[in-house]
């Protein structure tokens, strides 16, 4: 068949071999004489079939295998599922074939749908009458189980019907994988399902051969619908859509759904690479909607909790609020400035034009005597907009009653990024949680644990630690170590610092005014190269107030600072590629690792001599390189260290400040050293520059920030 073949005709079964056969080797069928096209000849037509149309000839072969239905009752008739949406098949009833799902009988095997909905002749359409039934569909499910109380994928996939459909090529074990990964789990582990999620899942196979739209209705659609994206290629939903929509993600109208398999469905998704719309959006508008408790349960537990799931009515709230997004971006009538970037759900909220003329005059009211209560909550609004840690729960917990469980932490933006970066595992955080001050969960009946605002700002600070990768018992003797070695080889230095530089205290410091940048640059290039050691790692407090405070100095100019001009792009990337050697560092990790890979600390008489840093930007190719050196005394060559990794430069914001910033993202993938390599994605000592802020970059000087230990700063020179 031609790949052109307009959908229409393969529906209609234009072209087919097997339709092509010999009249005389046939059989009788409810449809008249017709060739019975045997599994081998499905599987072959389907793959003949470009992937578009390799769904409808799967749905059409398995159809025309079915003797159990005749013309007549698929006039009337409909298959459903208990629960689940009723499917019709149109195009099957002009081919003469049953109206009843197209894969209710697939491969032989039992029919998924053995509960009919009939409807009269007369009744125009209206609502179908379930009949009980769907025994077939709990026998399957009972003999996959065996002695087993839940169903396993690998189970599922010895399931007769979907085995089959894998080996003809109909179905792919990658499609398998993401079905079962969008089902409600039941078991502990979170990795089986029952029955519930057993339905869903034979729900979600069978959608993958449903009938397809007619080309040309989505053009239809897309002028009736709502458009998003301000332009013609926008995406489009249409009346009826947001139900299917729904019904798509969780296999039923009376399912739930979560913030993960919304961010599955396929219209954010596309919004998502067209650069139109932002996850950090999503998950703001999902922190408005209203929740509902999970109806689906595991067996034997309560459940999801209360306020984490969205049912229908949530996902048409967010559908709508979606539509206005784009809607009042267009209306608003943005400048050029504001059309590079997606709309945000705040910046369109206040773009908003009033309904009426009046409306645009504002109206004082007298006002009244703030309560406590109404200062209490101008001092948490006030907190809230500084983006400090209480300010950050305050955003969280906004619908969970004023306290998080694990699961809203590990659904926060700024964690669930460590988690995906693998910067932090889900036992770190779920250890920091079982340490922290627990209070009274949402609910009576709950015995989930949860935190308060105390228990998070104490999560944050933990956060931070883990971060920097610095241990409590050591920081002591790290200290220790460090001020022994100040009062040592760093006295004369200082000394001589004193003499050439005001001793400047931190409530006599004077931050230079714009112009003064030369001055300030100057003077932290001096501190650098003649008072610091060993990047600074042997200094003591005092000298590290000092450094602080000359760095601050210079950011305070802003001038001359690539990183707040308007070229964070290609200009950009260009500035930071090349060579860099490292001046100075504040990071705790650092002094306490004795460097970047913590090698100096296990290898004997190893002690750290430098670090280097090489950006490649070739293209779409972005490879660094750390190059560690090590001298492990007398006369043998310097041990150099290589670390091997990619890197990225993106916006974001800090996990402390909430402000946002333009950052470097650091993958490491080897660490080479002599005859030795190794993997170091998990690598914990690298954490210390896997993700910093760039505070300050022109020609020649680099400073970065950590982005939760505000106070560690890198101070690179290009080489």
């Amino acid at each position: 068949m031609p790949d052109d073949m307009p959908l229409r005709d393969v529906r209609r079964g234009a072209g087919w071999p097997c339709f092509e056969q010999d009249s005389t080797a046939t059989t009788t069928s409810p449809w008249g004489a017709a060739p019975r096209p045997s599994a081998k000849d499905g599987s072959r037509v389907a793959q003949s079939l470009p992937s578009r149309k390799r769904r409808i000839a799967a749905a059409l072969f398995y159809s025309l295998r079915d003797r159990r239905h005749g013309p007549a009752e698929a006039a009337a008739g409909e298959t459903v599922v208990p629960g689940l949406p009723s499917i019709s098949s149109p195009f099957l009833a002009h081919l003469g074939g049953a109206a009843h799902h197209a894969r209710g009988r697939c491969a032989g095997g039992f029919q998924l749908g053995a509960v009919t909905a009939v409807r009269s002749p007369g009744d125009g359409g209206g609502a179908a009458t379930a009949v009980e039934g769907g025994e077939e569909l709990r026998e399957a499910f009972n003999a996959a189980l065996g002695e087993e109380e839940f169903l396993g994928l690998d189970g599922f996939r010895a399931l007769a019907d979907v085995r089959e459909l894998l080996e003809d090529g109909l179905l792919r074990d990658s499609e398998v994988l993401a079905i079962w990964k969008a089902v409600p789990k039941a078991d502990p582990a979170g990795d089986r399902v029952d029955f519930v999620g057993f339905s869903q899942a034979f729900a979600r196979v069978d959608a993958l051969f449903e009938e397809e739209e007619e080309e040309g209705g989505e053009e239809g659609v897309a002028e009736a619908g709502t458009s998003r994206g301000g332009g013609g290629s926008g995406v489009a939903v249409g009346p009826g859509e947001t139900e299917a929509s729904f019904v798509e993600l969780v296999g039923s109208s009376e399912g739930v759904l979560d913030l993960a398999g919304l961010l599955r469905w396929s219209e954010l998704t596309e919004l998502f690479e067209e650069g139109l719309l932002k996850q950090e959006e999503v998950e703001q508008m999902w922190e408005g909607l209203p929740k509902v408790a999970n109806r689906v349960q595991a067996a034997g537990e309560a459940g999801t909790e209360e306020g984490m799931l969205i049912n229908l009515s949530g996902f048409l709230e967010f559908d709508r609020q979606l539509s206005d997004l784009f809607e009042d971006e267009e209306e608003s009538g943005t400048g050029a400035a504001d059309q590079d970037q997606p709309p945000t759900a705040t910046s369109t909220a206040a773009s908003t034009p009033p309904a009426t003329p009046a409306a645009a005059t504002p109206v004082v009211a007298a006002a009244a005597p703030a309560s406590p209560e109404a200062m209490d909550l101008a001092g948490k609004e006030a907190v809230a907009d500084e983006g400090t840690p209480e300010g950050q729960f305050l955003r969280l917990s906004a619908n969970t009653e004023g306290v998080l469980t694990l699961d809203d932490l590990l659904g926060w933006t700024e964690v669930a990024e460590l988690l995906e970066d693998d910067l932090m595992s889900r036992e770190e955080v779920g250890s920091m949680f079982e340490s922290l001050p627990k209070t009274k969960g949402r609910g009576s009946s709950t015995s989930s644990p949860a935190i308060d605002v105390k228990g998070f700002v104490e999560f944050a600070r933990k956060l931070d630690e883990t971060f920097e990768d610095f241990e409590e018992d050591g920081e002591e003797t790290s200290s220790t170590d460090a001020s022994a070695r100040s009062d040592g080889t760093d006295a004369s230095d200082g000394a001589t610092a004193n003499e050439q530089l005001p001793d400047m205290t931190a409530s006599e410091a004077v931050v230079p005014k714009e112009g003064n940048a030369v001055e300030a640059k100057a003077r932290l290039l001096s501190m650098c190269q003649r008072e610091m050691a060993d990047c600074g790692m042997g200094c003591g407090e005092d000298k590290r107030a000092e450094m602080l405070e000359a760095m601050e100095a210079l950011l305070a100019t802003e001038e001359g600072n690539l990183v707040l001009g308007d070229d964070l792009g290609t200009g950009l990337i260009n500035t930071l590629a090349g060579e860099w050697r490292l001046l100075y560092t504040s990071s705790n990790a650092m002094e306490y690792n004795q460097g970047l890979t913590g090698l100096a600390n296990t290898i004997p008489n190893a002690k750290f001599q430098g670090l280097r840093q090489i950006l490649h930007a070739d293209g779409m190719v972005f490879d660094a390189e750390y190059e560690e050196e090590l001298v492990t005394g007398g006369d043998s060559e310097p041990l150099i260290i290589t670390v091997t990794s990619d890197w990225e430069v993106k916006q974001t914001s800090s996990l402390v400040t909430g402000k946002s910033s333009v950052a470097i993202s650091v993958a490491p993938k080897q660490i080479k050293y002599g005859f030795i390599t190794v993997r170091s994605e998990r690598w914990k000592t690298l954490r210390a520059m896997m993700l910093l802020d760039i505070a300050y970059l022109d020609a020649n000087l680099r400073i970065m920030r950590g982005q939760t230990a505000r106070q560690n700063f890198f101070v690179f020179v290009r080489v």
